[in-house]
């Protein structure tokens, strides 16, 4: 999945927040975010920044997951461990790319090719996170979908 093509299912489903558009993270924003992490990001999720990184209107609204938040949200999630007693510990490729209300990690490990699989914690879930999409692509679409109705 390609910047365009993420682009083109965005206004397919109709997820602009009252018209406004889509605002994508430039090349530079997302290799500064590469070299804080010291590793590249996934291809398919590099896409996705590039096409609405910064505003993806009615996608994930309620979660945070736009650029802005991104070098936050991997300290919040390893709090969010602590707070529930380590049960869980996040490995050490991964890089959370969303939260939902504070108590919900998404995220992916940078080591696991172009369109890795996406994993999910939850407070209240214990020592173990949930594979939820072979793929960030698949993911991506499931999100759309969803968030379209």
């Amino acid at each position: 999945m390609d910047r365009e093509s993420i682009m083109a299912l965005l206004y397919e489903y109709k997820l602009q927040d009252y018209g406004a558009p889509f605002k994508g993270c430039s090349m530079e924003e997302i290799a500064s975010l590469e070299r804080g992490f010291a590793r590249p990001l996934p291809l398919t999720y590099r896409a996705y920044l590039s096409a609405a990184g910064h505003e993806s209107g009615k996608l994930f609204r309620g979660t945070d997951a736009s650029f802005s938040v991104l070098e936050e949200l991997q300290p919040e999630a390893r709090e969010l461990l602590r707070e529930n007693g380590d049960l869980f510990t996040l490995p050490e490729t991964a890089f959370v790319f969303a939260m939902h209300q504070g108590w919900v990690i998404y995220y992916f490990e940078l080591d696991k090719g172009d369109d890795p699989p996406v994993l999910c914690w939850s407070e209240g879930s214990g020592a173990a996170a949930e594979t939820i999409s072979p793929s960030y692509s698949a993911y991506l679409m499931d999100e759309i979908k969803r968030h379209a109705r």
